[in-house]
């Protein structure tokens, strides 16, 4: 009786392991894969900004801040615009940006490397989190790991990363991020499942630490609806209707509103009329078309520049501008048909993009930061795109795949050299 058991546990040892069970650890071994290798090449990449000094607001925001020398101070940020310690005006609420400043200023004290390090790590984990959401609205890897890979050697996420100040983009990147990949996570899990409830809290707590990120993080229900509608088709992937599941959000969203306009508003009179809308309007086309010229072009990236406001619809600028902003908006209708990723990353595009579009008055015509949570949306509708169009990839396309990867490994290549020679600039508070 022994030996026949024995051999039925040899014999059950020696059958093929489930698709299911193979294909979950085979999955999970590309995750820890990609996040090596995302570690590896951000950390060579961004290595020589490590030792760069404090610049610009930097101070400001550190050295000169009191608050974030001890955290007896911790309810103090909750109370105060972000540069209420160095007596300037602002009307940024960004608690939690000054509360991680306090977590560096506890280990590293005055010493620039600890909170560059800080910032490497998130932007590290922002493309780690772009695979993540990639993987599970399309389940397509290979496009996930791409498109991560190369948000993550942009160069025009560099001011983001090597900026302590700027460090807001990506921490509310972060957290809106997350919020959107539990929300997800929580759909695929029957109603009433405890893991479904953690996801959901969870995704719900993280859309409120990024409200106090940045501003930014109003987007968040947004972001939710267009992932929501770009794999509408595929349904059958949840197993919970997400409607009423986001009504939360946008209660939270009035809250923070109401907060801002009242006990949370540290704006202060303005110095002059802004123009009118229609003039910021005309010229934030003219801004977007020349943010995403970055995108394919990154040079003369730089933390402060303008663009003069529009004088008119015929403004040679503006005009053509206008054209192909109308020409994006029309292949993101078209694309919703041809490819659900390109629909959704052009969708993402420029719903992140809005908050900058100044139909409220903001203090910059244009700015390199405010790609840092839209390129994501960008790069994955040229990927995603040209990934669906080489999906049946024989013949002639069989060449075009094999021209696309190798094109891609020199933008990648040629783009992680650019951002280390951008991160020099910021070792010389004079460049």
């Amino acid at each position: 009786m022994g030996k026949k058991n024995k051999q039925k546990k040899l014999s059950d040892q020696n059958q093929p392991m489930p698709s299911y069970v193979a294909q979950k650890e085979s999955g999970f071994k590309f995750t820890i894969g990609t996040l090596a290798v995302f570690c590896i090449v951000v950390l060579m990449i961004y290595a020589n900004s490590l030792n760069s000094p404090f610049i610009w607001d930097d101070p400001y925001l550190v050295s000169d801040n009191h608050l974030v020398t001890s955290f007896k101070y911790l309810p103090d940020i909750f109370k105060h615009h972000l540069y209420y310690s160095t007596a300037g005006v602002s009307n940024f609420f960004r608690a939690l940006q000054v509360l991680f400043l306090m977590f560096d200023y506890s280990v590293w004290k005055e010493n620039p490397f600890g909170y560059h390090l800080t910032s490497v790590i998130f932007h590290l984990l922002c493309g780690f989190l772009i695979f993540l959401i990639i993987d599970s609205l399309f389940g397509r890897r290979a496009v996930a790991f791409l498109v991560g890979l190369l948000f993550l050697v942009h160069p025009i996420n560099s001011t983001v990363v090597d900026y302590i100040a700027s460090r807001a983009d990506s921490q509310v990147a972060l957290f809106a991020m997350l919020s959107f990949w539990l929300f997800f996570k929580s759909l695929r899990r029957q109603c009433g499942d405890r893991a479904s409830l953690v996801y959901y809290l969870t995704s719900l707590f993280s859309f409120i630490l990024a409200l106090l990120s940045k501003e930014l993080g109003m987007i968040v229900p947004f972001l939710i609806l267009v992932g929501y509608g770009a794999v509408s088709k595929n349904t059958d992937n949840f197993r919970q209707p997400a409607p009423k599941k986001i009504i939360p959000f946008f209660v939270i969203l009035a809250a923070y509103l109401f907060l801002r306009a009242t006990i949370l508003n540290f704006s202060s009179p303005s110095s002059g009329m802004p123009p009118s809308l229609y003039a910021r309007l005309l010229t934030t086309a003219e801004s977007f078309v020349r943010l995403i010229g970055l995108l394919f072009i990154p040079t003369k990236i730089h933390i402060e520049k303008g663009i003069p406001f529009s004088s008119g619809l015929f403004e040679p600028s503006t005009f053509i501008s206008l054209l192909i902003l109308a020409a994006m908006g029309f292949l993101t209708y078209k694309a919703r048909r041809v490819s659900a990723m390109s629909f959704f990353g052009l969708t993402w595009f420029f719903v992140a993009l809005l908050p900058m579009a100044n139909i409220v008055p903001i203090n910059a015509t244009i700015a390199d930061h405010w790609l840092y949570l839209p390129c994501f949306g960008f790069l994955l509708a040229v990927i995603g795109g040209i990934s669906d169009w080489l999906k049946e990839a024989t013949g002639a396309k069989a060449l075009v795949k094999k021209f696309a990867l190798v094109f891609y490994a020199v933008v990648v290549i040629l783009f992680s050299v650019l951002t280390v020679k951008q991160n020099t600039i910021w070792s010389d508070p004079i460049k």
